[in-house]
């Protein structure tokens, strides 16, 4: 009510606008119980606004509303509001979510599972009704350490001083289940008000599903989590063994190449050094073929000589032969004349 901005000190007389019922059904069901006014001017406001509520109530909710109006709320009865309070707590606070079964059949399902909640812990104390059997607290520290065993030592468990009991289950309750003090240490002791037992233990309930719904959320998503990181890490092992193969790869490739190299070496090799052999054979003939040169020039050169030598001797002959018949054409000359 206080994010609404609303406050309940009296219920005979804070819900006869209807505006406090109709926030309070919209808040239990998590519905739009219908049309209503938050700004309520006048009495026929208010009686429209809590017709609204009881028509959400007996169409939506399937509550029965037995001798209960618009006008009782109104005139301020407060034994019909509280027991339209109470026909809330059944519905929307004891009730499965189907909405069936009455106040019997709550207290039926609370003592199940508490009997259920205890036996899980060996717990075997016997719990029939929700005024007696809680009035000297130890059943509400039972089911308090039922639901959370480090919360409470054996020497807890075992004081028979039900002041320290009931404060001691108020308090545990509060502090970790988020479950508000709607019971008094004083009124539990003077024997309690059987509907407020079940209604509170019914909210020890609630806390407890709450927590563990919120529990297996978490061991959902831890679980998602996990299934997302075993995922990456079946992707990670196969990128890994993509790249390890890749490697394999290229190191029989390179090993495949530097084979080939080391055959081209060895051939480049052989090659070279039939080109050396080939050059130094070129170099012998190149000499043989220059001293083949120089010898025929030699000879050349002899020859000419020799050449030059019989030229001379034929000349000096040739000579000689001419100065012959020169003188003898001289001594015939001088004969005849």
């Amino acid at each position: 009510m206080e994010k609404h901005g609303l406050n309940v000190d009296d219920l005979a007389t804070d819900l006869d606008t209807g505006v406090v019922l109709c926030v309070l059904l919209e808040e239990l069901s998590g519905m739009n119980v219908g049309p209503y006014t938050t700004k309520v001017k006048n009495q026929f406001m208010g009686t429209a606004n809590l017709n609204t509520a009881m028509t959400f109530l007996m169409d939506t909710a399937k509550i029965p509303l037995v001798n209960i109006g618009a006008e009782d709320i109104q005139h301020h009865n407060l034994k019909i509001i509280m027991g339209l309070i109470w026909q809330l707590i059944i519905r929307f606070e004891l009730q499965g979510e189907d909405g069936k079964g009455g106040e019997k059949a709550a207290k039926s399902a609370m003592l199940s599972w508490i009997h259920d909640t205890l036996g899980a812990m060996g717990n075997d104390m016997r719990i029939d009704d929700f005024k007696r059997s809680f009035m000297d607290g130890k059943a509400f520290l039972a089911i308090l350490h039922s639901l959370d065993p480090s919360l409470l030592t054996e020497e807890q468990l075992a004081c028979d001083d039900a002041r320290t009991n009931l404060e001691l289950a108020f308090s545990l309750a509060e502090e970790h289940f988020g479950v508000a003090r709607i019971l008094d240490v004083e009124d539990m002791l003077n024997g309690g008000d059987e509907r407020a037992v079940l209604t509170y233990v019914s909210q020890i309930f609630k806390a407890q599903r709450a927590m563990s719904e919120a529990k297996m959320k978490d061991l959902e998503a831890l679980r998602a989590a996990h299934a997302a990181e075993q995922a990456s890490k079946a992707e990670l092992e196969t990128s890994l063994g993509d790249a390890e193969a890749r490697i394999l790869a290229l190191e029989a490739r390179i090993d495949e190449l530097e084979k080939a190299l080391a055959e081209s070496e060895d051939d480049f090799a052989a090659k070279a050094a039939q080109i050396a052999d080939l050059r130094a054979q070129l170099g012998a003939a190149k000499a043989q073929a220059a001293d083949a040169d120089a010898g025929a020039a030699q000879a050349l050169a002899d020859l000419k000589a020799e050449l030059d030598a019989l030229d001379a001797k034929a000349a000096a002959k040739a000579a000689k032969k001419k100065a012959r018949r020169r003188r003898k054409k001289l001594a015939y000359a001088a004969q005849r004349g």
